[in-house]
C-alpha cells in the first residue's frame, strides 16, 4: 500500500502548517523559496516539535524507482532523495523542487511509516479515497505549493503558467492551486 490513513487536517491547516515551516526556515518572505537550503538545515520543526534533520542524497540506482523517501526515529526527522532528482531541484525543475517540498511535508506532518515517493505518484486505496482529509499524500500535495508560494505575490500572477514559472513549481500543483 502506497498511501496511509494520518490525522485528519483540513487544506487550510496544512496551508497553515506550510506557513509555519516558511517562518521556522526563515524565508516567510521569500519569493522563490531554496527548497534544497532548507533541506541543508541542522533541525526542521514538526507538529511534533523541533527536530534535527538529515538530509541525504543518495545514488538513483540505491532509491530505485523512489523519488524521495523520509523516514521518523527518535528526535531525527531523514529525507533521502535521488541525486538525479537533487540535481533537478538544483538546476530549478519544478517536478524536483515539488518533490523536495512533498518529503519535507511528510517530515513535518507525518511520524509515521516510510514510504517512497515514486515517479508515477502513489496509489491511494479507495477506503482512503473518500475521506482526502486523512490520506498522507493529499496532505503533502497540499502543503508542498503552499511552501513553495509566496501568497502576496501569487494574488497579483493571473494563470497556472504564471505561478509555475514565478515559484519553480509543478504545472501540475499550480493548477491545482489557482
Amino acid at each position: 500500500m502506497d498511501d496511509y490513513r494520518v490525522k485528519g487536517r483540513s487544506n487550510l491547516e496544512i496551508c497553515q502548517l506550510a506557513k509555519k515551516t516558511r517562518v521556522f526556515f526563515g524565508i516567510a518572505e521569500e519569493r522563490r523559496v531554496d527548497v534544497l537550503a532548507c533541506l541543508a538545515s541542522k533541525s526542521i520543526w514538526t507538529v511534533n516539535g523541533k527536530q534535527r534533520l538529515n538530509f541525504q542524497v543518495r545514488p538513483d540506482v540505491e532509491m530505485g524507482t523512489a523519488d524521495g523517501m523520509t523516514s521518523h526515529g527518535k528526535d531525527v526527522v531523514t529525507i533521502a532523495i535521488k541525486q538525479s532528482v537533487r540535481d533537478a531541484a538544483f538546476m530549478g525543475d519544478g517536478r524536483a523542487r515539488n518533490t523536495l517540498a512533498h518529503e519535507l511535508g511528510h517530515a513535518v506532518m507525518h511520524n509515521g511509516i516510510e514510504m517512497p515517493r515514486r515517479a508515477l505518484g502513489n496509489i491511494t486505496p479507495k477506503w482512503l479515497k473518500s475521506k482526502p482529509f486523512e490520506s498522507a499524500e493529499h496532505q503533502v500535495r497540499v502543503f508542498a505549493p503552499a511552501f513553495l508560494i509566496n501568497d502576496l505575490i501569487a494574488e497579483t500572477l493571473r494563470t497556472a503558467d504564471d505561478i509555475s514559472i514565478e515559484f519553480g513549481i509543478s504545472s501540475e500543483s499550480a493548477i491545482s492551486i489557482s
